[in-house]
């Protein structure tokens, strides 16, 4: 296949998949909502009338959730009440990041049906009715900036400029919904991508990816067009008084709440060591320093949100969605070794198993 027929094969495929992903994501949305919906829809009220309250902490300033807010404004724009318009903003915009995800897991690992099993499992995960609006886009960016950055690592050139815009623009965008968990998820597979592709190859593209996440971060958080330095101030403090012995705010995670959320990521895990330890480095389809990176930075979140005196089970989000977007490809790798097996019956057993375990991990939280 040529790289025109494959570029024009990827497009139609991500097309495709947005259209599952919206229609799947738009019935759940419509039918359970999320957490904090009309206060969001409420602050992008505050900041397109210039009503102080945008600036109340105790409402939905930090943090910033800057594409959810200007997104709610631009739909508000055609008509729709301002919860309506957020509605239809994070359907589409979850849906957008959706169908990227299963175009590059598709076309990372083929013949696999994994981007047709995250199509249909991310639209509707269990885990959606614990988020809110930033929580949700933000958890699912980070799945997003994960397999694109293995995309960059496996293409031997590792130098694709539009590659590099579309990660730092990604990056951007997860730092202007939820700064501490974008930082952490883009420095983390930034360092991952520069190890496994080469600092002194590498670097000159990676200043092309920091620029452009600073100017996605800039241009989304509508707090940066108007106090920039306080506005990041703010957020610093506001993660420093999670921490603080001050923090009035308390909510403890449950050892059985934590593991109800993260069972199938730590299943994930498993697999994913196991793989790493038994085969040879080639054959490995999420190169090692990225496999390295995202134990690095699911480590690092949970010791961060568990030792916090807040800790709402959506603050893990972002490390068990990349955990549980990855373990249907690891349920592909080992069942085709299975003879007589194919890779595409190993897919529909995955699938199967997919679906399974997304339903009684439901059931369990129900």
């Amino acid at each position: 296949m040529d790289s025109r027929s494959h570029e024009l094969t990827s497009y139609r495929a991500f097309f495709i998949f947005f259209a599952i992903s919206a229609v799947l994501h738009g019935i759940w949305l419509g039918t359970f909502g999320l957490i904090d919906q009309k206060l969001w829809a409420d602050q992008a009220f505050y900041v397109q009338t210039g009503d102080s309250r945008q600036y109340d902490p105790k409402l939905a300033y930090i943090p910033p959730g800057g594409p959810t807010i200007e997104g709610t404004i631009a739909i508000h724009a055609l008509g729709f009440p301002y919860e309506t318009a957020g509605m239809v903003f994070q359907v589409a915009f979850d849906s957008l990041i959706i169908a990227g995800i299963a175009t590059i897991a598709g076309a990372l690992f083929p013949g696999s049906l994994w981007g047709w099993i995250l199509a249909f499992t991310l639209p509707f995960n269990r885990l959606i009715e614990a988020s809110t609006p930033p929580s949700l886009s933000v958890s699912l960016l980070a799945v997003f900036i994960f397999v694109l950055s293995i995309r960059i690592v496996r293409d031997r050139r590792g130098l694709s400029k539009n590659a590099w815009l579309l990660w730092g623009s990604a990056s951007g965008l997860a730092i202007s919904l939820r700064p501490e968990d974008g930082v952490l998820i883009c420095a983390a597979f930034g360092i991952g991508i520069l190890a496994a592709s080469g600092w002194r190859k590498a670097w000159k593209r990676s200043l092309l990816g920091a620029a452009s996440a600073l100017a996605a971060f800039w241009a989304t958080d509508p707090f940066m067009w108007k106090i920039p330095l306080k506005h990041i101030s703010d957020v610093i403090h506001k993660v420093e008084l999670f921490h603080g012995p001050a923090q009035s705010l308390s909510i403890q995670a449950s050892p059985f709440n934590v593991m109800v959320i993260s069972c199938l990521a730590l299943i994930s895990i498993a697999l994913a060591i196991i793989q790493t330890v038994s085969c040879p480095k080639t054959e490995s389809f999420v190169p090692r320093s990225l496999l390295i990176s995202a134990l690095s930075m699911t480590a690092v979140l949970f010791i961060i949100v568990l030792t916090s005196k807040y800790q709402p089970p959506r603050y893990l989000l972002p490390a068990v969605f990349i955990w549980e977007s990855l373990l249907p490809a690891y349920l592909v790798y080992y069942l085709a070794r299975i003879k007589p097996l194919d890779l595409r019956s190993a897919g529909y057993i995955a699938a199967f198993i997919a679906f399974a375990f997304q339903a009684a991990a439901f059931y369990a939280i129900f």
